[in-house]
């Protein structure tokens, strides 16, 4: 069984380097265009079944790949909460805050802020969910979430450990990871493939 986990488009907020989490900006422009790209992509994938994070960006960016896509929409799969960060540009953070900023992007194992999540947190309540449903399911699904989100969920399912989260190349928006799923365990596919953006 595929696993298909695909992050949402660009917003405002990427675009303009603020921190996310929980909180929404709007899809750009640009950002609906890839949307659109990725619906024409997953034409080609077959698929039964679609589980989105509630957040705004990913439902938009979900609602323009795939018209009426009778998708389950769970908390779950929501991006890591940055409380007092969300909303706020990445530069104004680094310099309030440069030793759990710098952990943010390079030591998440020690990442830490007012009113959030730690890595630990969002890789043991993704972890969860994805083994939850690969469980459940018995053909190919897909999963639309977010950059922190997918990287934590790989990285549960793969057996590695929270520092390693950030490991790979960057994930663009729309990109597609895939995991194959057999026995009760996963295998990386192919990782941050975003070949309908070209």
């Amino acid at each position: 069984m595929k696993i298909y986990l695909i992050r949402h488009a660009e917003t405002e907020w990427n675009v303009s380097k603020r921190l996310q989490g929980w909180g929404d900006g709007p899809l750009t422009e640009k950002g609906k265009l890839q949307s659109a790209m990725l619906g024409k992509r997953l034409e080609s994938i077959k698929f039964d079944s679609i589980y989105c994070s509630t957040s705004g960006r990913a439902r938009t960016t979900l609602s323009i790949a795939i018209k009426d896509s009778n998708a389950e929409y769970l908390d779950s799969l929501r991006e890591i909460s940055l409380g007092t960060w969300e909303g706020r540009e990445q530069s104004e953070i680094e310099k309030e805050n440069p030793v759990q900023f710098d952990n943010f992007w390079h030591h998440p194992e020690n990442f830490s802020v007012d009113g959030g999540e730690t890595f630990f947190d969002i890789y043991k309540r993704t972890g969860e969910v994805l083994r939850l449903l690969a469980q459940k399911e018995q053909n190919d699904f897909i999963i639309i979430s977010h950059t922190i989100a997918i990287r934590a969920m790989i990285a549960s399912a793969l057996g590695k450990n929270v520092s390693e989260i950030w490991d790979g190349e960057y994930l663009k928006p729309t990109s597609i990871t895939c995991l194959d799923y057999s026995s009760g365990n996963f295998k990386l596919i192919y990782f941050g493939d975003a070949n309908h953006l070209e």
